[in-house]
C-alpha cells in the first residue's frame, strides 16, 4: 500500500496494461511497443516510471472499477513526493484467507539515506543483478516500532 504525504508530481493519464497484477507501492514503467504511454509492472533492467498509487489485482482494482472507483483504465503514478509504503494486505473471497502482498525486498536492511532501486518487481536496496534505474532513497526505514512503515522519497 501507498499513503502519499507529499506530492510534487503525479501522472494520471496513463494507460494501465489490463494484463498485470499492481498493487498500490508497485513500481511502473512504460511498455515498449506501445504508442499511447502505457504502463506496465518493473521487469528487467530498465527506468522506473513511478510508484502506483492504488491497485489494478485479484482483489481490488480501482483502474478498470471493479471496486466502484475511477472506471477509467488509467493508472495515477507517482513520480516525485514523499510516500509511506507498507505491505497491501487483502481477504482472498474465495477461501477467506488473509493475503499479503509485499512491495520491498523485506530480506534486506534499510537504512535512512540508502538509495533504492527495484529488482524482479520489488523495491530494493541492493543494485547488483536486473535492478533497474536508481528511483528514490529512504527516509524512515521499516521497523517494529513503526509498523513496518518505510518513507521514501520519490525522484523520477
Amino acid at each position: 500500500m501507498l499513503n502519499v504525504l507529499y506530492s510534487v508530481l503525479e501522472d494520471s493519464l496513463r494507460p494501465i496494461d489490463s494484463t498485470v497484477s499492481v498493487y498500490s507501492g508497485s513500481p511502473l514503467m512504460l511498455k515498449s511497443g506501445t504508442t499511447d504511454g502505457t504502463v506496465t509492472t518493473v521487469s528487467g533492467n530498465v527506468a522506473v516510471y513511478g510508484l502506483a498509487k492504488f491497485d489494478q489485482n485479484a482483489y481490488a482494482n480501482f483502474a478498470n472499477g471493479e471496486a466502484g472507483a475511477y472506471g477509467s483504465g488509467r493508472m495515477t503514478i507517482i513520480k516525485k513526493g514523499i510516500v509511506q509504503l507498507y505491505p497491501s494486505v487483502y481477504q482472498d473471497p474465495t477461501n477467506l484467507n488473509t493475503v499479503v502482498q509485499q512491495i520491498w525486498d523485506t530480506a534486506q536492511n534499510y537504512i535512512a539515506g540508502a538509495p533504492l532501486y527495484v529488482n524482479s518487481g520489488l523495491i530494493t536496496n541492493q543494485s547488483s543483478g536486473v535492478s533497474s534505474t536508481l528511483f528514490g532513497k529512504v527516509i524512515v526505514q521499516p521497523s517494529a516500532t513503526n509498523g513496518g512503515v518505510m518513507t521514501v522519497e520519490v525522484d523520477l
